[in-house]
């Protein structure tokens, strides 16, 4: 996934979710603000 094309899509601020979803097993709400590290296979993880 795209998190900066999904972003735009849903017309959201980078990094702000509407509601909680997953990526890669890890939950996200609209609570928290959370940055993410793409790796050299496309993978998004949350950097604490």
């Amino acid at each position: 996934m795209d998190l900066q094309r999904f972003n735009q899509q849903a017309g959201q601020p980078p990094c702000a979710y509407p509601v909680s979803w997953q990526v890669n097993g890890v939950t996200l709400d609209a609570r928290k603000t959370v940055t993410f590290r793409q790796n050299d296979r496309g993978q998004l993880t949350p950097l604490p």
